[in-house]
C-alpha cells in the first residue's frame, strides 16, 4: 500500500501518471491506524475522499523517457546495494541476535505467523514483512526504507550527473513522494539508542556501515528537497512524527536496557523478567509508531 510508511496516498496516486501497468488498485490499511483514519464519520469521509479525488484528478505530470529511465537506473542501483547488505555474512546474525524480532513470536501483533514455515530456521526467504520490518523499526534504524538510496545518488553524482537528479525532482512529482516517505523514515529513526553496538566486537562495523548510509540517504533529501531540516516544508507530519516518538522512547530504552541485560548475562534468575518488560513494550511501540517503517 502506499501509506505503509506513513506516505501521502492520495499524492502517491496522483503522481504516477498516465502509463501504469495495471489499472486496479488495492487498499491495505494497517491495524494501528484504522481508528485514527476510519474511527468517525469525518475522519472516514476526509479519508475516502482524499482517496477518491486522486484517483479522478488528471495526473499531476506526465513522466517523460529520460525520467523513467532515470528512475528505473536508481531504483536498480539501490536494490543492489540493498541485496548486498542482505548477503554480508553478520546481516543475519545481527537481525537474530542484535535485534528484537525473536520476540514477535510470542507477541499477537499480526494477523499472521511471523514466519511462513516454523520447521526451518530463520532466513529472508521464509520471514514475514511485518517482525522483519518491526523489528529494524524497534532499533530505530528503519533500512528498508532508505537503505540502497544515498548510495547509487552517490553514484549518479559522481558520475557528473548529479544535475539530472536535481531536474528529476523539480519535475517529476513521483520522485518528490518517494523522497517524501524516505524523509519520514530517517525521522523515525533514532541511532543514539544502538549506539551500544560500536562496542559490540562483532557488530560494530555493520552498524557502523547502516549508520553511515542512513547518514548519505538524509543529506541526498535534504539536498534535493532544500530543506534544512527533514520534513520542514511538512510541519504537520513533522511534528506528529516528533510527538509519537518522544511518548516511546522511554519504551525503547526500557526494551533496549533489558534486552542487553539478557545478551550479556545469558539465562539468569532476572531473565524472566527482563523478557516481560520486553513483551510488554513491544505492542504499544509498535502501535505507537503507527507504521512500521
Amino acid at each position: 500500500p502506499a501509506a505503509r510508511g506513513g506516505g501521502n496516498t492520495g499524492k502517491y496516486y496522483q503522481s504516477l501518471g498516465e502509463r501504469l501497468s495495471i489499472n486496479t488498485i488495492q487498499q491495505t490499511i494497517q491495524g494501528q491506524t484504522i481508528s485514527s483514519h476510519y474511527g468517525t464519520v469525518a475522519s472516514a469521509k476526509h479519508n475516502l475522499l482524499e482517496l477518491l479525488l486522486a484517483l479522478a484528478k488528471e495526473p499531476d505530470c506526465k513522466k517523460s523517457d529520460a525520467q523513467n529511465n532515470l528512475i528505473a537506473e536508481l531504483s536498480d542501483r539501490a536494490h543492489r546495494h540493498y541485496i548486498a547488505l542482505r548477503e554480508n555474512h553478520l546481516f543475519l546474525p545481527l537481525l537474530s541476535e542484535a535485534t528484537l524480532l525473536r520476540y514477535f513470536e510470542q507477541l499477537n501483533v499480526a494477523s499472521r505467523p511471523p514466519k511462513r514455515s516454523k520447521k526451518e530456521g530463520l532466513n529472508l526467504d521464509n520471514l514475514r514483512a511485518i517482525p522483519f520490518v518491526g523489528a529494524w523499526s524497534l532499533m530505530k534504524l528503519n533500512i528498508s526504507a532508505f537503505y540502497g538510496l544515498g548510495l547509487a545518488f552517490d553514484e549518479i553524482e559522481k558520475e557528473g550527473r548529479g544535475e539530472e537528479l536535481h531536474q528529476l525532482f523539480t519535475e517529476s512529482t513521483f520522485f518528490q513522494v518517494l523522497l517524501g516517505n524516505t524523509a519520514q523514515a530517517l525521522r523515525k529513526s533514532f541511532y543514539p539508542l544502538t549506539r551500544y553496538l560500536t562496542k559490540d566486537p562483532k557488530f560494530k562495523d555493520i552498524w557502523q556501515q547502516l549508520l553511515e548510509e542512513a547518514w548519505r540517504a538524509e543529506k541526498w533529501v535534504l539536498a534535493l528537497t532544500g530543506e534544512s531540516k527533514l520534513l520542514e516544508k511538512e510541519p504537520i507530519i513533522a511534528s506528529s512524527i516528533t510527538l509519537r516518538e518522544n511518548i516511546i522512547l522511554p519504551l525503547l530504552v526500557i526494551q533496549h536496557a533489558a534486552f542487553m541485560k539478557i545478551r550479556n548475562n545469558g539465562a539468569s534468575k532476572r531473565s524472566a523478567v527482563y523478557e516481560k518488560l520486553i513483551l510488554k513494550s513491544i505492542p504499544p511501540s509498535i502501535n505507537a509508531s503507527r507504521n512500521s517503517a
